[in-house]
């Protein structure tokens, strides 16, 4: 009976250290080395705000958004990136007209996940625009989806862009990168606690139940009058796309409402 409960206890004692190091491996981050990537700009023809994929695996993709700007001096040339050992990830914001530069904090590999944490910092407005941009180098042995997390840098500290309160008005700016609107008067405002939501379709005023975790978000039990304007094809999409929404971002003063990877449609903060 004593060797029984020996083998018991011994076969118990090897399941949880089993359970043990494989709880330890799955939550396990490693750190990993990156090179920035210098002296490359956004093209004019990329009209988007933000990358919706960051990582960048061939040249001919790189060269499709980006152009190679060349000083003068010792660290005037764009930086050479080997596409056949390396992927670039690349971070970008709205175009602003204040001096905006995005630096980088750290990259990390947690399971199947990549996350780049970078900060922006803003300083004097001035008479152009610019688009800021971040690229860093990667080595291609490290896999995985990238996801970016960005902190913008305060007077009073650091604010989370990703925290910015979802709990305002948000306009609708484009449908899945389209800028191409019957009408502005399309906008959903989110209530304080984050448990309903009302708004204006173009046409008719919406209003709903909402549920959010985390970055899931759901638009439940819509409703709206039922008036006739001649911008309903417009309303219809808006309210179909909010109807399908599950995760979102906010990058700045933008929300971006996604059914899991695909981008349904930009609002722009009525801040």
């Amino acid at each position: 009976m004593r060797k029984i409960c020996t083998k018991l206890l011994l076969l118990v004692s090897i399941i949880t250290m089993s359970v043990s190091a494989q709880k330890k491996q799955s939550s396990s981050t490693e750190e990993i080395a990156y090179q920035i990537v210098s002296n490359y700009f956004v093209k004019n023809t990329f009209k988007k705000d933000h990358f919706e994929n960051p990582k960048i695996t061939t040249q001919k993709e790189f060269d499709a958004i980006f152009g190679a700007a060349v000083f003068m001096g010792k660290n005037g040339k764009p930086t050479i990136i080997n596409f056949a050992k390396q992927y670039v990830i690349a971070v970008t914001i709205k175009e602003t007209s204040y001096i905006t530069s995005i630096t980088p904090v750290s990259l990390k590999k947690t399971n199947k996940r990549i996350v780049f944490n970078a900060y922006i910092s803003q300083g004097r407005k001035t008479s152009s625009t610019m688009k800021p941009l971040l690229l860093i180098a990667v080595d291609k042995k490290h896999t995985g989806k990238v996801e970016i997390q960005i902190t913008q840098k305060t007077v009073e500290g650091e604010q989370a862009l990703s925290g910015l309160p979802l709990s305002s008005q948000w306009i609708l700016e484009s449908f899945n990168g389209d800028s191409k609107l019957v009408t502005k008067n399309t906008y959903i405002t989110l209530n304080k606690d984050l448990s309903a939501f009302s708004g204006n379709g173009g046409c008719n005023i919406i209003n709903g139940s909402l549920k959010v975790l985390g970055n899931k978000i759901e638009f439940k039990k819509m409703i709206s009058t039922k008036m006739f304007c001649d911008v309903m094809d417009q309303e219809n999409k808006f309210t179909a796309l909010l109807a399908i929404a599950n995760t979102y971002k906010i990058i700045g003063g933008q929300l971006f409402l996604y059914q899991d990877d695909k981008l349904l449609m930009t609002l722009e903060s009525y801040r």
